[in-house]
């Protein structure tokens, strides 16, 4: 699983959890788009979770990078912008799951990890 997302605390949390309830699941994460490219090609993530907002480009430019490198791959939003039009272009890029970081299921990101084991 790769996480990519410039927000330390919130990074940092979310691996944590990934880690108590998903002990095996081998996981990456980056704080930029750049980061996030490099970590992609190097470990080949069958899930990525990606912040839209980083601070060197846009998430939906790293998810279509992520893709074409990896087309198995299982790509999430994760975002404080859960905005009706950015919700309907990660659904038109075929984005899995749009997660709004304030109201974040957990129930469902736990499945969708499962899911891309």
């Amino acid at each position: 699983m790769l996480i990519v997302d410039d927000n330390r605390m919130f990074r940092e949390a979310f691996v944590d959890r990934m880690r108590r309830r998903f002990p095996q699941l081998p996981l990456e994460t980056a704080a930029s788009c750049a980061e996030g490219r490099l970590k992609a090609r190097l470990s080949k993530p069958r899930l990525a979770v990606v912040d839209l907002m980083l601070p060197d480009g846009n998430g939906m430019e790293l998810v279509a990078d992520i893709r074409r490198e990896n087309p198995l791959a299982t790509v999430a939003i994760c975002t404080c912008h859960g905005l009706p039009e950015y919700q309907e272009a990660a659904s038109r890029m075929g984005i899995t799951q749009f997660f709004v970081k304030d109201r974040l299921d957990f129930a469902a990101l736990d499945t969708l990890v499962r899911s891309s084991q």
